[in-house]
């Protein structure tokens, strides 16, 4: 009764920190309440850290926030590391930035991501630097491959 007291009182102060703090520590059946509060007035990371760590959150709610602060690291780390993530959607985004580094980490590292488009990107980009990382990706990748059918 008291911690039912303690959690409406958090969701009435509106307070993002104080709503992922109280659902790190206390099983709770208003996940969906929190999640609210802390897409609205959370900052990305915040979002980002709720959606990976809270199980039962709304993750595409989260994932828009971190959308819309158009931060690459932020956008990796969301398809790297939560489950539910929609990979091709923030694959789009990394595609459509542009961005080298961000395009070769998610080739090598999201799986489900747009391949092709990662690929293009860093082809047409002419950045020797890249097109070596990605000729061993692909070299490594062949390799493995070639392993697993042997066996």
């Amino acid at each position: 009764m008291y911690l039912e007291q303690i959690e409406t009182d958090i969701l009435e102060e509106l307070n993002p920190e104080k709503s992922y703090i109280f659902l790190k520590s206390f099983k709770s059946k208003r996940i969906k309440d929190h999640g609210r509060v802390v897409s609205s007035l959370g900052s990305p990371e915040l979002n980002y850290k709720f959606a990976k760590n809270i199980i039962g959150s709304e993750v595409f709610r989260h994932e828009d926030v971190v959308i819309d602060s158009k931060d690459l690291n932020l956008i990796y780390k969301f398809a790297r590391d939560v489950k539910g993530a929609d990979i091709s959607k923030l694959s789009k985004i990394v595609i459509d930035s542009r961005d080298l580094k961000y395009n070769y980490m998610f080739l090598r590292d999201i799986k489900g991501c747009l391949a092709k488009g990662h690929i293009e990107v860093i082809t047409q980009s002419n950045n020797l630097e890249y097109l070596e990382y990605l000729k061993i990706l692909i070299e490594s990748r062949r390799k493995s491959k070639s392993r697993i059918a042997k066996k």
